[in-house]
């Protein structure tokens, strides 16, 4: 309790320093520092800190009379250049009793345990703060870091989505970015995910909602080895055929990503497994299918979407790694005589395009006219792009392999 009194004690002395505490209330362990510091963070939205204003809160709250029990918090000695030291003091302290919880809850319990909530309150304990307030020249200095660095590389400025026609588009994958990909079905947006998560030279994390695993590792051996999609299925395969699936299986294998599959699964457990990817396996960018079969907890499909994209965007932020997601278009699109989607064909449009850093549209003329001419064409449509322009850029969509490349212009 030292250091949470020391804590107390320096800001109810001095109210200026309010702002470096960066607890809350729950981080606390003992109780009655637990609500004096919840009524300083409650009196501080409408009045000014001071002694009497938090006994006064205390006192209308509960009916007691808190004068002895904050004065004399109020009196313990502190110092003023070490409020950062019990800061960190206090949270490690309420690390270690939060531990020590939730072993003796396990050890103690006669119910079958729950394991996600088990594990859910572990990596909260394994989750480093994160100093959300940086001065102006700390910004300018990292910003020019940043731009030194790109300079210095021989690519995009962020991580290569390994398509150069995409780098230039959106100078790579950044990290804390949400980026949507919209389609319609059968125009091969799993495809192009899968085509971004192989050829990105990066530790990835596959959210596969839809597609069992399974299908993901056949699928991507048969975009690397160029063995088609269906002789795979048949079994139908030469002897080429199967070095080459061979030889494709080593190179991927090489490449560490893994794959979570589990249907059905809500935006906590998304949430949940990737920060786990994150502290055990380091990931470095996270691919999602897709964005309306998430579930959330949210009351109206629309308020589902909004849960959903405000949860990929928030795990993008706190891993600090770029996330690119699929999503659903209505098929309103399909009645319009260009039938290319825009910003307002995403179902639950408002909140993907409110949070999404940028929003593309994938497109194939031949699904709806089969002319032969146009079988390989496919455009990639940027409606929204945050790091610069907006535009089509053009791919190659190669059927047998359900895959993608850059157009031979490229």
């Amino acid at each position: 309790m030292q250091y949470e009194h020391a804590i107390l004690a320096t800001i109810l002395n001095n109210p200026n320093k309010l702002p470096a505490v960066n607890l809350q209330f729950e981080d606390f362990v003992d109780h009655t520092c637990q609500s004096i510091f919840a009524a300083i963070q409650e009196v501080s939205k409408t009045t000014p800190v001071d002694l009497v204003s938090v006994i006064d809160f205390l006192n209308n709250k509960t009916g007691q009379d808190w004068t002895r029990s904050v004065a004399s918090i109020a009196n313990q000695p502190y110092s003023l250049s070490s409020i950062d030291k019990y800061v960190s003091e206090a949270r490690e302290n309420a690390t270690q009793h939060t531990l020590k919880q939730i072993c003796t809850q396990v050890a103690h319990s006669d119910e079958k345990t729950d394991i996600a909530s088990l594990t859910k309150s572990l990596m909260d304990l394994q989750r480093t703060d994160k100093k959300w307030l940086t001065s102006g020249n700390d910004v300018l200095l990292s910003a020019f870091d940043d731009i030194q660095t790109a300079s210095e590389r021989d690519g995009p400025s962020g991580l290569s989505t390994g398509f150069k026609s995409i780098d230039e588009q959106l100078g790579g994958w950044h990290n804390s970015d949400l980026v949507v990909i919209g389609a319609r079905p059968a125009m091969g947006k799993t495809a192009l995910l899968l085509s971004l998560q192989r050829l990105c030279n990066a530790k990835s994390l596959i959210v596969s909602c839809e597609m069992a695993r399974n299908q993901v590792g056949s699928r991507l051996i048969s975009q690397q080895s160029g063995v088609g999609a269906t002789k795979l299925r048949k079994a139908d395969l030469s002897e080429m055929d199967w070095q080459g699936l061979t030889n494709a299986t080593v190179m991927l294998k090489e490449k560490e990503f893994w794959v979570y599959d589990k249907p059905g699964a809500t935006i906590y457990e998304i949430a949940q497994q990737a920060r786990a990817a994150k502290h055990d396996h380091g990931i470095e960018i996270m691919f999602v299918d897709y964005i309306q079969i998430i579930r959330a907890t949210a009351e109206g499909r629309v308020n589902e979407i909004e849960e959903v994209a405000m949860g990929l965007k928030n795990i993008a932020r706190e891993l600090d790694i770029p996330v690119v997601a699929l999503a659903q278009v209505n098929r309103q699109c399909e009645d319009r005589q260009d039938k290319r989607p825009m910003m307002s064909d995403l179902k639950g449009s408002g909140a993907i395009e409110q949070e999404a850093d940028a929003v593309a549209f994938l497109y194939r003329d031949w699904v709806y006219t089969e002319d032969q001419m146009k079988e390989n064409e496919a455009e990639l449509i940027f409606e929204k792009n945050r790091h610069g322009p907006i535009g089509t850029i053009f791919l190659d969509w190669k059927p047998q392999t359900m895959s993608f490349t850059d157009n031979a212009g490229w």
